[in-house]
C-alpha cells in the first residue's frame, strides 16, 4: 500500500506513504446441540419420544477498525522584531508563555497526537522547545530539527520511530526550507515534511535553475511562493471553504501592531485559510478521514489572558485523523 499525505499548514506540509495492516477477523464458535431421547413405554400408549431442538448459531465476524495516524501542525509566530510587530521588549511576544499554553492545548485537546509540526520557529524557541519538550505529553516526544540559526524554521515533535530524516534547501533559501522525515507508523512507512512557504513579506522571483534554492521545478520567473509547493510536492512521490465575515473554516491570521502583534486581543478574527492537511491513498486503496480527531485547533482565544496575551499563536493549527484500507 502507498499513501501520500499533505499536512499543509500555512507553512507545513507533510507527506506520508505506508503499508496498512490487514484487518483481523474473529469468527465466534458454531455450537450444535446433540439431540436428546426419551422413551417411556406403557402397556395401554405407544412409547412417547420428546427431542430437544437441534440449535446452531449464526457465525459473528468482527472487522478490527484501520489504525489512525494523528498528525496535527501550526505556525508558531516567530516574533522577531524586525520581522514581525512583538516589540524588543516583550521576548518574541512572549514565546515561553504561547509556548506552555501550545503545550497545554496539545496534551488537553488533541491529547498529545502522534505527530506535531511547528512552522515559523524562531532561534529563540529553537532554545525554549528542547527545554520544555520534558515537559509536554510526560516526555514522549523526540524532536526532529537541523537548527541553522535561521529566523524561521520547521520543527517536528514525534513519539514514532525515525527511520531517517533531512533538513531540505526551497526556492528562496536559506530563508524558505523545509524537514522531512520518514516514521514507522501503524499505517506503514510515513514521509513527513514540514515546510513553510513564502509569504507575501519575502517572496521574490527565482532566476536560473539552482540559484536560491529554485531547480527545474521552478520556472525563470517564478515567485518562490508559486514554485516551493511543486518542489515539495516533488519530495513526496471535503474541507469546509473560510468565512471571513464570520472566521469559521480560517485559520489565519491574528494581526495588530506593537507591542504584541494582536496577540492581545480576544476579538481577533481568522479570515484566510492557508493550514491544511491533505492526503491521497495509493492505488486500490481507501483513505478515512476521523472526524472525531480532524478539526482546527489554537483557534479561539485562551479561557484567561496569559502575560497579556489572548492567543498561542497568529494561526489556527490543523489535525487530522488518517487512516486506509486497501
Amino acid at each position: 500500500m502507498r499513501v501520500s499525505v499533505i499536512c499543509l499548514a500555512a507553512a507545513l506540509l507533510a507527506s506520508a506513504c505506508g503499508a496498512g495492516s490487514d484487518p483481523t477477523t474473529t469468527a465466534a464458535p458454531t455450537t450444535t446441540a446433540t439431540p436428546t431421547t426419551t422413551a417411556t413405554p406403557t402397556t395401554t400408549a405407544a412409547p412417547t419420544t420428546t427431542a430437544a431442538p437441534t440449535t446452531t448459531a449464526a457465525p459473528t465476524t468482527t472487522t478490527a477498525p484501520p489504525p489512525v495516524l494523528v498528525v496535527a501542525t501550526i505556525n508558531l509566530l516567530h516574533g522577531i522584531d524586525y520581522a514581525s510587530d512583538c516589540a524588543p521588549e516583550t521576548d518574541q511576544c512572549a514565546a515561553p508563555a504561547r509556548l506552555l499554553a501550545l503545550w497545554t492545548m496539545v496534551q488537553e485537546d488533541l491529547g498529545c497526537p502522534d505527530v506535531v509540526a511547528f512552522q515559523e520557529v524562531s532561534p529563540r524557541q529553537q532554545e525554549l522547545v528542547p527545554d520544555m519538550l520534558p515537559e509536554l505529553c510526560d516526555g514522549r516526544y523526540q524532536l526532529l530539527v537541523e537548527d541553522r540559526g535561521l529566523p524561521d524554521q520547521e520543527m517536528i515533535l514525534t513519539h514514532l520511530q525515525v527511520i531517517d530524516e533531512a533538513y531540505v534547501e526551497l526556492a528562496g533559501t536559506p530563508i524558505w526550507s523545509a524537514h522531512r522525515a520518514r516514521l514507522m507508523t501503524a499505517l506503514g512507512k510515513v514521509d513527513l515534511v514540514a515546510t513553510h512557504y513564502a509569504s507575501s513579506t519575502f517572496d521574490l522571483e527565482c532566476g536560473d535553475p539552482g540559484e536560491l534554492g529554485c531547480d527545474e521545478a521552478c520556472a525563470s520567473g517564478d515567485f518562490f511562493g508559486d514554485c516551493q509547493p511543486r518542489q515539495t510536492l516533488a519530495l513526496l512521490e471535503g474541507l469546509p471553504e473560510c468565512d471571513p465575515e464570520t472566521g469559521v473554516g480560517c485559520s489565519c491570521c491574528v494581526d495588530g501592531g506593537p507591542p504584541l502583534a494582536g496577540l492581545d486581543d480576544p476579538d481577533a478574527l481568522f479570515t484566510q485559510r492557508i493550514d491544511f492537511v491533505l492526503a491521497r491513498p495509493g492505488p486500490g486503496c481507501i483513505l478515512s478521514v476521523d472526524p472525531d480527531t480532524t478539526g482546527h485547533w489554537a483557534d479561539q482565544p485562551l479561557d484567561s489572558p496569559v502575560e497579556g496575551l489572548w492567543w498561542a499563536a497568529d494561526h489556527a493549527g490543523v489535525v487530522a485523523g488518517l487512516s486506509v484500507t486497501c
